[in-house]
């Protein structure tokens, strides 16, 4: 397993609410790559935000069916998947229990082919 794999799987376990990938490609349409952060999330029912481009989705939906919508790349449609996605206990257990760092991530939603305008995300300190 990769080491970015496995920091993966350690958030997952200390409680994190999303997974930020950066995308399903080649190496995870092949079984390799970050396929197993993927699969760890999906295990643990966290919601995940990746982009996919055209050449992969027919993989990406063998992968991931029946559990991934596609979203456009526009902020307020992401927040909208967000708010219908996320877990409200465990969000209220980590803000009454963890310390957060502002980060702001840029990427690219699933098969737009384009970068979005950067979002901040919360995430451990």
């Amino acid at each position: 397993m990769l080491p970015a794999a496995e920091a993966v799987r350690r958030d997952i376990a200390r409680g994190c609410d999303l997974v930020l990938l950066s995308k399903f490609g080649k190496l995870e349409a092949d079984n390799s790559g970050l396929v197993d952060a993927f699969r760890a999330a999906m295990e643990a029912h966290v919601p995940v935000l990746t982009s996919v481009s055209p050449a992969f989705e027919a993989a990406w939906a063998k992968f991931a069916a029946p559990l991934f919508v596609t979203l456009p790349a526009d902020p307020v449609k992401i927040d909208a998947w967000w708010q219908a996605v996320r877990s409200p206990i465990r969000t209220i257990d980590r803000l009454l229990s963890r310390s957060y760092l502002m980060r702001t991530a840029t990427f690219d939603v699933i098969g737009s082919g384009k970068i979005s305008e950067s979002i901040d995300l919360c995430a451990d300190a």
